[in-house]
């Protein structure tokens, strides 16, 4: 700065030098102001909502579109919410960091699906060991989440001692760490991830997880395309490998015990699989004739009916034979959507 009496001056030009030096400072504070403005505080990835909210988004997403392809519009209309607010870009963020969508495109083009993931959580008996290994899943799905449970599950921080971690160690914008922390709270509590609960979830995805015998679960991958579970701790027989599929809202889970794991063995295994299969069938088609109710009186597919939804009317095209599921007939649209037959009204006028 050019502060201070100047000598051998005039008072003209000394009041010039003052103005400068004003300016100057000016300059500088604004130059400050700019920065700062620039250097705008982001916190690590985070899901803005616990995952039971989530999917109750997600739920609202079955009931009305099933596994279709849908715009973000849309879903924000279904979840009475505006298009473009933040709260909905929030939620649907949160939704495909605990895996439960994908989507494609941008802006007013941008689509979202619901995954196979939430598929098997929505569609499974709730508290099941399969939706709880689902729910697990996907609430380690978000890295943020997983990395705090990883440190925090055998003695978990207290609250106050949870925000100076996240706003210090972790770089979190304090303006949104108790938005996080509720959401990793609730997502928690939700998916029985506390001290003392049942832990079913695979390791993470895309990690190799080591197996007694030296390999990898990659390495050993079953043909139904499941995914290895990782290896548990030997109790009586030698486990040599243990595999959890998931099979829809169903899974099966093989274990290897033994002395040693060899490729005939999975030959083996594939020819007992195909004979369980005919047997399954034989039994299946024994007792259909007493266990299926009646098929619904409608005519044969494809026709047209009149779909009427719990929120809405409208009229569809039939496409396939019905299924018998979870103790209800099933038709199929020709979108791919399901359609309980109780909610079919076809013109059955000739």
């Amino acid at each position: 700065m050019l502060t201070g009496w100047i000598w051998g001056c005039n008072l003209e030009q000394e009041r010039h030098i003052m103005a400068t030096d004003k300016n100057i400072e000016y300059a500088q504070n604004l130059r400050k102001t700019d920065d700062a403005k620039k250097q705008k505080h982001r916190s690590p990835a985070y899901p803005s909502i616990g995952l039971k909210e989530a999917l109750e988004k997600a739920r609202a997403i079955w009931d009305n579109e099933k596994r279709n392809e849908v715009s973000v519009d849309v879903v924000a209309a279904h979840w009475k919410m505006a298009a473009k607010s933040s709260s909905t870009l929030l939620a649907i963020s949160a939704l495909k960091k605990f895996a439960l969508i994908t989507d494609r495109g941008s802006g007013d083009q941008r689509y979202v699906k619901l995954t196979d993931l939430a598929y098997n959580i929505l569609r499974a008996e709730p508290d099941s060991d399969v939706w709880l290994k689902s729910v697990q899943k996907s609430a380690l799905s978000p890295k943020m989440i997983v990395e705090l449970w990883e440190t925090d599950k055998e003695s978990p921080k207290s609250t106050a001692n949870l925000k100076k971690y996240l706003e210090f160690e972790k770089k979190f914008n304090p303006a949104v760490i108790d938005q996080f922390v509720q959401a990793y709270r609730d997502t928690i509590s939700f998916a029985k991830l506390g001290i003392g609960d049942k832990v079913l979830t695979d390791g993470a995805d895309g990690d190799a997880v080591e197996l007694e015998n030296g390999s990898q679960e990659e390495d050993l991958l079953p043909p139904a395309g499941g995914k290895v579970a990782p290896i548990t701790k030997q109790i009586g027989k030698k486990m040599l490998a243990q595999y959890s599929i998931p099979i829809g809202a169903n899974e099966a889970t093989i274990t290897f015990t033994g002395a040693e794991l060899t490729v005939g063995d999975f030959d083996a295994l594939a020819d007992y699989v195909v004979i369980f299969k005919k047997q399954f069938e034989r039994k299946q088609k024994s007792e259909s004739s007493s266990s299926t109710p009646t098929k619904p009186a409608f005519p044969e597919p494809p026709f047209v009916a009149l779909w009427k939804g719990k929120n809405f009317d409208k009229m569809v095209k039939i496409v396939g034979q019905p299924v018998w599921e979870k103790g209800e007939w099933i038709y199929q649209d020709d979108g791919g959507t399901l359609v309980p037959a109780k909610e079919l009204f076809p013109n059955l006028k000739k």
